[in-house]
Formats: structure tokens, sequence, C-alpha cells
């Protein structure tokens, strides 16, 4: 949910309007998929020891937005590249007041890709072990956390019967959000006609 709050604003904003530097933006957005976590996660464990972060659960989710928000932001940049800001303006010359414009519009217009984003998220989160280890200390215990030791320490019936749970628990995940987005767009046609 975190990471879908930071992500419209962002993505927003790289989706509809044009600036100087846009394109740069857009890449570096993509930096913690292209850099690999090993090389700054010591730095950001550094940095939330300091900030009495490290071995916490809100360490652990602050750490998981980095690979996170990168695919937050880029599908719902997609997304408001595809529906402009044609509706807002609309809404808002008729004397929609801001937050009734992103209720009433924004947020409708918005909603399959923060469910396809929203999924994304939390199939990349749920399979975050390192960081989680690390930022978390063993403290913080996520699915992650116990699959790994059985598939390092050879205990080949253990990670399996994890490893099954793994998959059926992202496969719901998705199928899940097909099965949504189909009824959204079932009962948004019925609206239009």
């Amino acid at each position: 949910m975190i990471t879908l709050i930071i992500s419209i604003p962002a993505a927003k904003a790289l989706g509809v309007y044009n600036f100087k530097g846009k394109k740069f933006i857009k890449i570096l957005v993509l930096a913690p998929i292209i850099v690999p976590p090993l090389t700054v996660v010591m730095g950001i464990h550094v940095a939330f020891i300091k900030l009495r972060l490290a071995n916490t659960f809100w360490g652990v989710v602050l750490v998981h937005l980095i690979p996170c928000l990168p695919y937050g932001i880029r599908i719902l940049t997609d997304v408001f590249e595809i529906i402009g800001e044609s509706m807002e303006m609309q809404a808002r010359v008729l004397g929609a007041r801001p937050m009734q414009v992103f209720f009433r519009i924004t947020l409708p217009l918005i909603t399959p890709g923060l469910i396809s984003a929203g999924s994304l998220i939390f199939i990349v989160s749920f399979s975050q072990y390192f960081l989680t280890f690390l930022i978390g200390g063993g403290r913080i215990v996520t699915f992650s956390m116990l699959l790994f030791p059985y598939i390092q320490s050879g205990d080949r019936m253990m990670a399996s019967a994890f490893s099954v749970v793994f998959i059926f628990t992202v496969l719901i995940v998705l199928l899940s959000v097909e099965k949504v987005v189909k009824i959204y767009y079932k009962t948004e046609n019925h609206f239009y006609l």
C-alpha cells in the first residue's frame, strides 16, 4: 500500500507533465532494478543502523520500497500516459474540488493499473530474502525467510513444500487480480451503456 501511495503522484508527474530531464528521471526510477541490490544494501544497512531502523518492522517495510517502487511507478506511468488528464481538467472546470477529482475521476480510471501494479509489487516484496534478512536482522520473519534456509541446507522435501506454497500464493494473487479486473471492466461497461 505504501508503495502504491508513493507511486501515484510520481507516476502522474512522469506520465502527464512535460519537464526538462523527464527521460533521465524515467531511467533513474529503474535504477533499483538495474543495479544489483547487493551493491547498495550495505550502505543502506549502515544508514538504517544510524536511524535505528535496523532490526525493526518499519525498517523492513522501508527497504522493500527500494525494489518495489520501480515497478509501481513504471506501470502507473504508462497508465497516466494513456488516460492523460483531460477528464480531470473537465471535472475541475465544472467546479470539482481536488479531492473529488481524485476519488471520483482519477482513482476509478487508474484502478486496473493499481491492481496490476499492486499484484506485481506484492510478488516482488514477497520474494525478498536478502534485504529482509539484512535489515530485519533475522528478527522479522517473512515467508522467504522460512524458505531459503531449507534451500541452502539441502533439505529438498521441506524446500519443495515451501516452494509449492510460494508458487500457489503467487498464483492465487495473479488469478484474483485477473478476476477483479474482469469484474471491474464488466461493471464499467454496464455503467456506460
